[in-house]
């Protein structure tokens, strides 16, 4: 008998929900998961609709909704900031371990209060820092570590990515917003999101 699969709910299969989606349905490392449901309001956007339906993959407008009807095992979030929070403790208070893209949230206060829900439901809570792990950081990190380039003083990191207008109109409006309209904090910027890993990674 093969060993059970990491069931999976994604949250947010737009953008970068999207790059998910394209690791567990057709990579190798896919295959220690299975998908059991989908949660987005605007999902017919993606473009593994179709693909999520020939697979009969289940999508929701709402995570609750979903919990309504199943469960998982991880939930991973991919949406956008201001729905971090609220999204992650609601999958962890349904039994859920959750991975949830960087950046955790918006605000230190709302942080606490997610790795609070995280402590009393003894649910696991990670964030999306991959490129902690490729191999070329991890080789420098040990470098470091065993003194191959002296005793660190200061670690700058340089960024030039190009962010023209198209790069603020990706989403459903939250882009580079100080706040929502509603009052949700956002904090979208190069630091806490576009340059994120560079600054996880020092």
């Amino acid at each position: 008998m093969g060993e059970k699969k990491v069931t999976v709910l994604l949250v947010g299969i737009g953008g970068y929900g999207g790059v998910y989606l394209d690791e567990l349905l057709h990579k190798p490392r896919g295959e220690q998961f299975r998908i059991v449901g989908a949660a987005d309001p605007y999902a017919d956007r993606s473009q593994f609709m179709d693909e999520l339906r020939s697979r009969r993959i289940p999508v929701y407008d709402t995570v609750g909704e979903f919990y309504r009807e199943q469960r998982a095992d991880l939930a991973i979030i991919a949406t956008p900031i201001y729905l971090h929070g609220c999204l992650a403790r609601y999958c962890m208070e349904h039994g859920s371990d959750v991975l949830c893209e960087k950046p955790i949230c918006a605000t230190l206060d709302e942080a606490g209060t997610m790795m609070a829900v995280r402590n009393r439901t003894g649910r696991r809570l990670a964030i999306g820092f991959q490129w902690c792990y490729s191999d070329s950081v991890r080789r420098l990190k040990k470098d470091i570590l065993e003194g191959r380039y002296g005793k660190l003083r200061r670690i700058r990191t340089v960024v030039f990515f190009p962010r023209n207008a198209d790069y603020f109109r990706r989403s459903s409006g939250w882009a580079g917003k100080r706040c929502m309209g509603s009052g949700e904090w956002v904090l979208d910027s190069v630091a806490s999101n576009a340059a994120a890993h560079y600054l996880q990674n020092m």
